[in-house]
C-alpha cells in the first residue's frame, strides 16, 4: 500500500526529470560546440532511456521483496542514458560539425516544457498525497 503511494509512480517521475535534465546539460553542451570544428552533436534517446529505467525498477522491486516503507533516500536508478548522434541534417559548412543551432534551440525548449510538465505532475501528485494525509487527520 505504502509502495502504491510513493513508489513506482513516483520513482518514474523523479527518473524522468533526472534524464530529461542530462538531456537538457547534453543539448546545451551542443549548442556551446556550434562553432567548433568536427563536433557530432549528441543527444539522449529518452524513450529507450526510460524503458531501461522502468525495467530496472521493476527487477528491483523483484528482488527486494515486501517493504514496509519505502526507501526515499536513495534515488530512481536512472542506469545508462542512452546517447545517440543527433537527428541534425549532415555538415553544415566546411567544419563537418553537425550542429544545427536552431534546431538544438527548439529540442533544448521542448526537453524544459516536458521538465516543467513532469516537475507539475510530482507537484499535483504530492498535492493529492498531502490531501489525503489531512483528511485522515480530521477523520479521528
Amino acid at each position: 500500500m505504502i509502495d502504491d503511494l510513493f513508489g513506482g509512480p513516483l520513482r518514474q517521475i523523479e527518473a524522468s526529470l533526472t534524464v530529461r535534465a542530462a538531456r537538457q546539460e547534453l543539448l546545451a553542451s551542443n549548442i556551446a560546440n556550434s562553432e567548433t570544428p568536427g563536433y557530432r552533436a549528441l543527444d539522449v534517446n529518452f524513450a529507450a532511456t526510460m524503458e531501461n529505467v522502468v525495467e530496472e525498477m521493476r527487477r528491483a522491486d523483484a528482488t527486494a521483496g515486501p517493504r514496509l516503507v519505502p526507501v526515499g533516500s536513495a534515488p530512481a536508478p536512472v542506469g545508462e542514458l542512452f546517447v545517440v548522434e543527433g537527428s541534425d541534417k549532415g555538415s553544415i559548412g566546411n567544419s563537418q560539425n553537425t550542429v544545427d543551432i536552431d534546431a538544438q534551440m527548439a529540442r533544448l525548449d521542448e526537453n524544459r516544457l516536458m521538465f516543467q510538465a513532469t516537475a507539475q505532475l510530482a507537484a499535483l501528485r504530492f498535492q493529492g498525497l498531502k490531501s489525503i494525509l489531512e483528511e485522515g487527520g480530521r477523520a479521528r
